[in-house]
């Protein structure tokens, strides 16, 4: 399973690329259904699109304080997004998936990494040392 290291002013973590495929679905369809008028999120919307399309998430996750920080709005519903992610998760048994815009990721390991997404963007101080990466099989946080 291919992960990307998420960075954000200077703190990372590293994220499976399925659980970026289902958050960047989920914002692609808030999106739709909010249809902000500001003039970047046009390209925030093609950038997702494309991204989704082509199977590679891992060049927005990648380059992600640069994608977060060219709207104001982005950061906001990514923060949002990610409440209302871990809230609607929660709902579902143990062993079921998480699933968005026709992706699916583990819920334990999709609700570890959207709470450190939330962390990262929130300045929260779990990205002291080296970056980790939640490990499927483990269930618990590694040094990557």
């Amino acid at each position: 399973m291919s992960s990307s290291l998420i960075t954000f002013r200077g703190r990372s973590f590293w994220m499976h690329d399925a659980t970026g495929e289902v958050v960047l679905a989920a914002l692609l369809d808030r999106v739709a259904a909010e249809n902000p008028c500001r003039p970047n999120i046009k390209a925030v919307l093609k950038e997702v699109d494309d991204a989704l399309s082509s199977g590679w998430v891992s060049g927005i996750l990648s380059n992600f304080e640069e994608f977060v920080e060219q709207d104001p709005w982005v950061k906001c519903s990514i923060l949002d997004l990610t409440a209302r992610l871990l809230l609607d998760s929660n709902g579902t048994r143990e062993s079921e998936v998480v699933r968005s815009g026709g992706y699916q990721v583990d819920k334990q390991m999709f609700c570890e990494e959207l709470s450190a997404l939330r962390d990262l963007l929130s300045g929260k101080g779990r990205f002291d040392g080296p970056s980790k990466i939640y490990s499927l099989t483990e269930r618990s946080w590694k040094v990557a």
